[in-house]
């Protein structure tokens, strides 16, 4: 049965027009995997969190209701025997698969097992094994079966873990993703074409910092913006800048790593980043957040390339003093008295001494 016979013009167009957008989540979250997830310091859930993100802010909610009406009427379609999909649940079951063989890796420890079993096998004194359908002739011989079998035993009890786990660990997917539609759905707001002049005025108000008296009522449901002195962290005994790791989660908020499983999510305003005019992030937190994109390793020899390829705002002579700033202000929350970068003499490069890890919605791909 051809798709025009079961789809209508508008889904057929829809179809077309979605192509392009599943070709570059797809990339995005394959640049995911291969930056972020394989590292021991990432935090799978957090991972998990960002990809979902990536996959909802992707689309409206208009979309993944047609999405879901094609993938429905797709599975009437069937080519070379193989069921036809929309992409996106494929992509879903992708991400929720990788994230759970990361976090619990089932079958990195069935591999494992297997291979122990075909490497202290006597049968193997010779390399013969090329398959594991050879285990068959294991039953052949007593030593080779008992110790075939209490290896088996063994990654039962150990899968039989695994997925205690994995089951436990269902109701906290399926909650990342429901909050993750409510809170990155591209979902169009109405607003009455009549309120537009006050809300433009009201907002241009706000940014230059005057009085609008109609906008009072709701300036007074505002927290009045005051500067106060930062509260430094307090990490474990001896800590150092190289034992950190700071990763991005969102453009407002990072996640600091410390030895002795210390973890804790903050936000700009908490790290003394907060600019006191607007109440939203100053020069040094965004300069902290372009530095995260290229892990926190910037040399004047690629930044002058990447100047000539997407004028890179960290291309110019100011970061000087702005890598000054925003070192003191790290200093001072983190109450770590060394510098948090290397020298630029010796190196070359403006490089964190930490660990700096971006945002997965806007990580840079670096070749």
């Amino acid at each position: 049965m051809s798709l025009s016979k079961i789809l209508s013009y508008k889904e057929l167009g829809f179809i077309e027009d979605m192509r392009y957008k599943f070709l570059c989540l797809k990339k995005t979250i394959l640049n995911e995997v291969n930056q972020s997830l394989f590292l021991e310091t990432t935090d799978k859930d957090v991972w998990f969190k960002n990809c979902a993100r990536i996959l909802f802010s992707s689309f409206s909610q208009k979309d993944l209701q047609i999405i879901a009406t094609i993938e429905k009427k797709y599975n009437k379609i069937k080519l070379f025997n193989n069921t036809l999909n929309g992409g996106l649940n494929g992509i879903l079951e992708n991400i929720i698969f990788l994230y759970e063989e990361c976090k619990f890796g089932k079958m990195t420890l069935e591999k494992n097992t297997m291979n122990s079993i075909i490497i202290g096998s006597k049968f193997n004194h010779q390399g013969n094994f090329r398959s594991y359908y050879q285990l068959a002739q294991f039953i052949e011989d007593d030593y080779e079966n008992n110790r075939f079998h209490k290896m088996k035993s063994k990654l039962n009890d150990e899968l039989d873990k695994i997925e205690k786990e994995t089951v436990k660990n269902k109701q906290f997917t399926s909650d990342t993703l429901d909050f993750s539609k409510k809170e990155c759905l591209n979902i169009d707001y109405l607003l009455k074409q009549k309120y537009y002049p006050f809300v433009n005025n009201l907002i241009k108000s706000l940014e230059k910092g005057e009085s609008f008296e109609i906008g009072i009522p709701f300036l007074n449901r505002l927290p009045t913006l005051y500067h106060k002195g930062i509260t430094s962290l307090k990490l474990p005994s001896d800590t150092k800048w190289e034992h950190i790791t700071i990763q991005f989660l969102d453009y407002d908020k990072v996640k600091i790593q410390a030895p002795n499983k210390f973890s804790k999510v903050v936000n700009f305003r908490k790290m003394g980043f907060e600019n006191q005019k607007n109440g939203k992030p100053n020069k040094q937190w965004e300069l902290l957040y372009n530095l995260s994109r290229y892990r926190g390793d910037l040399s004047w020899t690629i930044a002058t390339y990447r100047k000539k390829v997407d004028s890179h705002p960290l291309s110019t002579p100011i970061i000087r003093k702005q890598i000054q700033r925003l070192s003191n202000t790290l200093k001072e929350y983190f109450n770590i008295t060394d510098a948090p970068f290397y020298d630029y003499t010796k190196i070359g490069a403006y490089k964190t001494k930490f660990s700096l890890l971006p945002d997965p919605l806007n990580a840079k791909i670096i070749l």
